[in-house]
């Protein structure tokens, strides 16, 4: 355990090895003098024509055939086209009175730091050369990285500008003591410097050491910035809640646990774990590169082949320990260490729901009770999902999550707002003699009532259906429910509003016809938003399949483990303070 946490804490300072090489320490310290030098320069036409400029060459390197890219997440001709077209949404909106977007702080940050990206990338490829070409170098490795902050940085942009207008002071926390503790200390701010963060987060969860602190950095700011945007705050609180445990969990996570990959892509963990590939249950955990905020685990099949699933109807911690129960995940990036995370699971306060003596009364005079799924009508509610607070049983939310396995984010089947995540709950029944029952539970319970009121919603019962998702890799030990639940009505498209999502429905014709290559640059003084619109291919969110990114298996041969060597946890500390200025 304590060799696993001096190497991933080794690895959380100083990022991948081959960022320590000559050539990516030279391509860090000259774009962190652009940095420096960027930060003065204004948000206008001319300096997002120049990032765009930089895209088309990122574009040309990236199609050149010796590359060889493999389309799998993060994809540089996919995210590329992508911010392409958001960038082009904002500037359309603001195009009279970009004045306005000068004055959002988290804007003005993005643009330049997506320029610095832009740089560093150009300038990666330009001193690799020919070794860009070669997987396994250094520089392909660090370009790699590099689309995984571009990546981290689109899906940032597209949570805070919806449709192109800013709705950032909008944006929605999954947590609650998340939000109590953002808009306590940053009001509506969206986003803050690291160490300002990072002292308001020391008042009330202990950062410990210095280098304790710049792990911690590393995990929160997905988009490398030395900022963090209340998007990078939600994905970190909905990875490692609960609240009151929050970096303790990511210290058994992220710190001490041997099988947490830090900033890497589906291809690269299927690298790792070819490694083990003769040892069956040998697994590894990481942030879901597609899905920010839900975890990603790999691991080798008792029939040799690798898998990677996303529990999404679990927390991690519960999902490996089940896993572990069942003979899934048994042996951390191949260690035989077997690790206690059963301290983690023990209940709090918050997991709990009293049920109030009007609750109790109303649903009495229905003949039902308020601990009843409103769903199934058959097993208690025991999950909260998030944000919107809507109760229900964890056998229907996995049936509902499986029937809209093809959406690329499911939404509440009460309010239809985006599920962000979940919570594990108790509810309390009413006891007369009980002193909790003063207290309030969720407000949105109401809605739960007008659901099962809704004449056209109990209508369409009858319509549940047994869905098998075929797309994603089975969660192990995940087989609470077979029949969906019923669905309630849902809209064509909805509109955007805050966070919710808009359903856009695209023809599979149109989906092959984009291009990844950005369009030419024009003067777009007077063009309307159709125009611009015209000019390139529509594009929606860039997704890729559950059945590309999550269930991808295949064959491999035995290959011989590698000789695992002891770190001590000291003197990774040491070597970082040696070479600070080697991190990117």
């Amino acid at each position: 355990m304590a060799q696993a946490a001096a190497t991933n804490i080794k690895r959380l300072l100083l990022g991948s090895k081959h960022n320590s090489s000559n050539g990516i320490r030279s391509i860090a310290v000259h774009s962190n003098q652009n940095r420096k030098h960027s930060a003065s320069t204004p948000v206008d036409r001319r300096t997002v024509e120049k990032i765009w400029k930089q895209m088309n060459r990122i574009v040309k390197y990236c199609q050149m055939p010796k590359m060889n890219l493999k389309n799998s997440p993060p994809y540089m001709l996919d995210i590329l086209p992508d911010f392409y077209q958001n960038l082009s949404d904002i500037i359309d909106y603001y195009d009279d009175r970009l004045h306005v977007l000068n004055d959002i702080e988290y804007f003005c940050i993005f643009i330049r730091h997506i320029y610095y990206l832009c740089t560093k990338t150009v300038e990666c490829f330009k001193r690799a050369g020919h070794h860009m070409y070669d997987e396994q170098s250094s520089y392909r490795k660090y370009f790699i990285k590099l689309s995984l902050y571009f990546s981290h940085n689109l899906t940032e942009l597209k949570s805070l500008f919806i449709n192109g207008i800013y709705e950032g002071e909008r944006f929605r926390l999954t947590k609650q003591e998340a939000t109590d503790f953002w808009k306590s200390n940053f009001h509506n701010r969206t986003i803050v410097p690291w160490e300002e963060f990072k002292d308001k987060l020391h008042q009330v969860h202990m950062i410990q050491s210095y280098n304790e602190s710049l792990a911690l950095k590393n995990t929160i700011d997905l988009t490398d910035n030395n900022y963090v945007s209340i998007f990078e705050f939600d994905v970190f609180t909905r990875l490692f809640h609960p609240w009151s445990t929050l970096l303790t969990n990511w210290k058994l996570l992220a710190v001490a646990h041997p099988g947490y990959m830090a900033f890497m892509t589906y291809d690269e963990v299927k690298a790792i774990l070819a490694n083990y590939i003769g040892k069956p249950s040998s697994y590894v955990f990481r942030l879901s590169c597609t899905r920010l905020g839900q975890w990603a685990i790999g691991y080798v099949t008792t029939q040799s082949t690798i898998l990677q699933t996303i529990p999404q109807t679990k927390p991690l911690i519960q999902a490996l320990i089940d896993g572990e129960r069942d003979g899934y995940y048994k042996y951390p990036n191949g260690k035989n260490i077997q690790i206690d995370l059963s301290s983690a699971l023990r209940p709090t306060q918050s997991d709990r729901i009293y049920v109030s003596e009007e609750q109790y009364e109303i649903y009495c005079g229905m003949g039902s009770s308020f601990e009843s799924c409103k769903i199934c009508s058959t097993n208690n509610k025991d999950c909260k999902i998030q944000p919107c607070g809507h109760l229900l049983c964890q056998s229907c939310l996995v049936a509902w999550q499986n029937q809209n396995s093809s959406k690329p984010l499911p939404l509440c089947p009460f309010c239809r707002s985006e599920i962000k995540g979940f919570e594990s709950i108790i509810v309390n029944p009413f006891h007369r003699s009980s002193k909790h029952n003063e207290k309030d539970t969720n407000p949105n319970e109401s809605d739960d009532q007008e659901s099962d009121t809704n004449s056209s919603a109990q209508s369409l019962e009858t319509l549940s259906t047994t869905h098998e998702n075929s797309n994603c890799a089975p969660t192990p030990s995940d087989n609470r429910a077979s029949a969906a639940p019923p669905v309630p009505p849902r809209p064509i498209n909805m509109k955007a509003n805050g966070n919710r999502i808009v359903t856009v429905t695209k023809s599979k014709a149109a989906q092959r016809s984009i291009q990844h290559i950005l369009p030419p640059l024009h003067n777009h003084s007077g063009s309307s938003v159709s125009q611009r619109t015209s000019s390139i291919n529509s594009r929606v969110l860039s997704t890729i399949s559950l059945n590309q990114s999550l269930t991808d298996s295949y064959n491999l041969s035995p290959v011989t483990q590698e000789e695992i060597r002891p770190v001590d946890l000291h003197d990774a500390s040491s070597n970082y303070l040696a070479t600070t200025s080697d991190t990117t």
